[in-house]
């Protein structure tokens, strides 16, 4: 039944669809030729706005008002001849039809004596932008100009910046070594996979923050740098060798002591408390 009242409906919609004819259907608004003139000359009225604020709050100068103006007034004359040419070609005999309906009127260039606020005091006329270390380009870095005033007074940035980017891409390569060499090798017990995963988070943390006072120590002493890379270079060579020679790096004993006298403490105080509570 649900299938019959479907496949009708289906019909009687594809009947509907092909019975519409052309003439049934609204006739579309008729589009004005001014339309594209009446648009590129709001647009020209709107460039001339800006270009008057702009100038008021003193972001160009004499010379590049009067030339953009003077380009955006001979854009705006082309427009307007263009717009009489038009009209001419519709009225031949000379009369001139009414303009067409447009939705919103042209905006108006408003020009006043005196403004609420004068920025024109914080534009400081042409300004030198100046780029911090970090974003410098590596050669830049590499080969920095003496003649820079930030070089002169910070020379100690762009020597930690430079390094600092060297590394970079090294580190993560040490911490999947760091990683591979602690669970690289297979495990036998649960306690043993646990230690691994804290002694690789460890020694990732104690390396990047090796790097980092590095960094910072850079900055007056230049001989850090090579903390910095003996560092990330042993670390390197050390989980090589790990996984080289195939070895299950384990904790000390003494830690592993340490670590199971706390832990049955803790078990111990934890039932104490339990059992008080009942």
């Amino acid at each position: 039944m649900i299938i019959a009242l479907a496949a009708l409906l289906a019909i009687g919609v594809i009947a509907f669809i092909l019975t519409v004819r052309a003439k049934d259907l609204p006739e579309p608004e008729p589009v004005s030729p001014f339309q594209h003139l009446d648009e590129r000359k709001a647009a020209i009225y709107d460039n001339l706005r800006d270009l008057q604020f702009e100038y008021r709050v003193g972001k160009l100068s004499d010379s590049d008002y009067q030339q953009t103006k003077k380009d955006l007034q001979r854009e705006l004359a082309g427009v307007l001849a263009e717009v009489d040419r038009l009209k001419l070609q519709l009225s031949p005999n000379g009369s001139v039809p009414p303009p067409p309906e447009v939705k919103q009127r042209d905006p108006n260039i408003v020009v006043f004596d005196r403004y609420a606020f004068d920025l024109s005091q914080f534009s400081g006329g042409p300004q030198t932008i100046k780029y911090s270390v970090r974003e410098r380009y590596l050669p830049q870095l590499i080969s920095p100009d003496t003649d820079d005033p930030q070089y002169k007074e910070q020379p100690g940035q762009f020597r930690a910046e430079l390094h600092d980017r060297l590394l970079a891409p090294v580190y993560p390569l040490a911490f999947v070594l760091i990683a591979f060499a602690f669970l690289g090798a297979p495990r036998t017990t649960r306690q043993s996979a646990a230690w691994s995963v804290t002694a690789v988070i460890l020694a990732v943390a104690t390396l990047r923050l090796i790097g980092f006072a590095c960094t910072v120590f850079t900055l007056k002493y230049p001989a850090a740098v090579a903390v910095q890379y003996f560092a990330v270079g042993g670390t390197i060579a050390a989980s090589l060798y790990a996984i080289s020679r195939g070895l299950i790096i384990e904790p000390p004993a003494f830690l592993t002591t340490a670590v199971a006298q706390v832990n049955t403490w803790v078990t111990q105080r934890v039932s104490a408390i339990a059992g008080t509570a009942q």
